[in-house]
C-alpha cells in the first residue's frame, strides 16, 4: 500500500481481528445504552467497553508497517515462506489455555470466584511460559485479591467466594 511517497505493508489478519473486536464492544456498548443509562446499569460495562476500544486503537499501527522500498511479489512471497509459524506444540499451549478457561468458568460457581480466579492466574501464568516459582506464588493471590474486591466492590449482587 502506498501513501505519498511512503510504502505500508498491512497484516490483514491482524487488522481484521482487532476491527471484530472493536465493532462488538461498540455494539455491546450501544446496546446497554439504549437499554438504559442508569449508573447501575452501565457501571462495569461502560469503562470496559472504552478501555477495550482505546487498546484498539492503540494495536492498529501494529498492523499496519512502513517499509523502505517496494517489494515485490516474489520476494513478498519467499518472506511469507520464511515467516515463522506455530508448532503444533504451540497449538496445544493454546488449546490447554482455552479449557483452563472453560474450567474456571465452570468452577467459579462451584469453588467460589476467589480461589477459581487465583487458580486461573496461576495456570495461565504457567502455560503462558512463567516459571519462577516466586512469581507464581506471589502474583496469582495479590491479583486474584485486587479482581474478587473490586468486583464485590462494584457489582451490586452477592458473589460466591470461598475465603471473602
Amino acid at each position: 500500500m502506498r501513501i505519498g511517497n511512503h510504502y505500508y505493508r498491512v497484516d490483514w489478519g491482524h487488522l481484521l481481528v482487532i476491527a471484530m473486536i472493536a465493532f462488538i464492544c461498540a455494539l455491546y456498548l450501544r446496546d446497554t445504552l439504549a437499554t438504559s443509562t442508569h449508573v447501575n446499569n452501565i457501571l462495569f460495562v461502560l469503562p470496559v467497553s472504552v478501555i477495550a476500544l482505546m487498546l484498539c486503537a492503540i494495536i492498529v499501527p501494529q498492523a499496519v508497517k512502513k517499509v523502505d522500498k517496494i517489494i515485490s511479489y516474489e520476494s513478498e512471497l519467499k518472506v511469507k515462506e520464511e515467516a515463522p509459524s506455530e508448532t503444533w506444540r504451540d497449538l496445544g499451549w493454546i488449546a490447554l489455555l482455552v479449557i483452563v478457561f472453560g474450567l474456571y468458568v465452570y468452577s467459579v460457581e462451584r469453588i467460589g470466584f476467589d480461589i477459581a480466579s487465583w487458580l486461573f492466574i496461576t495456570l495461565g501464568l504457567y502455560i503462558c511460559g512463567e516459571r519462577r516459582l516466586l512469581a507464581l506464588l506471589i502474583y496469582p493471590p495479590i491479583a486474584a485479591v485486587i479482581i474478587v474486591v473490586g468486583f464485590l466492590a462494584l457489582i451490586p449482587y452477592p458473589m460466591y467466594t470461598l475465603i471473602f
